[in-house]
């Protein structure tokens, strides 16, 4: 109801893509709503495929593996996609900080890629695993350092992106 509601109040957003001029980050921009439009749609759809309970009303559609299947993917894809629009809310005051800011957020996102391969999210992203394996021995606290610093990671590079992305289309001297 929520994601039919927001794209009923922002249908002038879909209506404004036949016009203007595309630049770079509007592009981006789009492509990335685009994706992030395809990861809510596969994550409901994939609910709908799950649950027995909730949609138990509904005859079987599809089966388990491929609804866990889509769900895992939905869901990681929008993770990344979460962090890079949480990180363009959060450029101004990356600039009004300047460059102590700037150094601790490369020094975390150098243990993000550690922690992005070590937590084997390429696997998730692309599919070569269909399971997610969650280790009960280790302490919960280091699952969420390691995906907060893969956050910082990712934010980081959308911010590079958005930075080249618009940096494309500026005139010298601007």
């Amino acid at each position: 109801v929520l994601f039919i509601l927001h794209h009923w109040f922002n249908c002038h957003w879909l209506a404004g893509l036949r016009h203007g001029r595309y630049t770079a980050f509007r592009i981006l921009q789009t492509v990335t709503a685009g994706l992030v439009c395809l990861c809510m749609i596969g994550a409901m759809v994939s609910a709908v495929i799950i649950s027995r309970t909730v949609f138990a009303f509904l005859p079987a559609v599809g089966n388990a593996a491929f609804g866990r299947t889509l769900h895992l993917l939905s869901a990681y894809w929008g993770f990344m996609r979460m962090v890079i629009a949480t990180m363009q809310r959060g450029y101004p005051t990356l600039k009004k900080h300047g460059k102590p800011l700037a150094i601790g957020v490369l020094a975390v996102s150098v243990y993000g890629i550690f922690a992005f391969f070590r937590r084997s999210l390429p696997d998730y992203l692309f599919l070569r695993t269909h399971f997610v394996y969650f280790d009960f021995e280790k302490p919960l606290i280091f699952f969420y350092l390691d995906y907060l610093c893969i956050m910082v990671l990712v934010a980081f590079v959308g911010y590079i992106l958005a930075g080249a992305a618009q940096g494309v289309h500026r005139k010298p001297g601007q």
